[in-house]
């Protein structure tokens, strides 16, 4: 692990805000106010690598009328509404999958990951991706994790 400085800690993600539990890779260490020293750790992973560029990916949120208060949180390579009817095709879902929201990126699994780990506590079954969350606190923690990485709408 390497010391950095405080200004080159700003090009890194904290481990603090990374939901992947990935190691640390940097430290600061910098005083409060009392004089104790603060220690804080960073991920090899660097903010900003997609700034102004259009992602070819999407993480999507979808609704089911027979689930109600329940989304699912996925991600895609190809469309949020192509996943969507694809879904909705299978024999035990009673009703079409609506996209309710989605984000175009291009780490979409990244960021599908790391919102599943923000809301593990919310998970209805840890082997699926359905969540019991508001939906508007979906998409506040999505844009969170993605605005690491510069990952939203110009």
């Amino acid at each position: 692990m390497q010391r950095i400085t405080e200004e080159e800690a700003k090009a890194y993600i904290a481990c603090s805000e990374d939901f992947t539990e990935a190691p640390a890779a940097y430290y600061t260490v910098t005083q409060d106010d009392a004089g104790w020293d603060m220690i804080t750790y960073y991920t090899a992973k660097r903010r900003g690598v997609y700034h102004g560029k259009t992602g070819d990916e999407m993480v999507y949120v979808l609704s089911n009328p027979a689930m109600p208060g329940l989304y699912k949180i996925g991600h895609t390579k190809s469309d949020a509404f192509n996943r969507a009817t694809q879904i909705s095709r299978g024999t035990g879902v009673p009703q079409d999958f609506q996209v309710e929201w989605c984000l175009r990126c291009f780490k979409a699994e990244r960021i599908e990951r790391e919102t599943h780990r923000y809301f593990k506590a919310q998970r209805v079954n840890r082997r699926k991706e359905f969540f019991r969350v508001e939906l508007d606190v979906i998409q506040t923690a999505i844009m969170q994790i993605a605005a690491k990485y510069d990952e939203l709408p110009n």
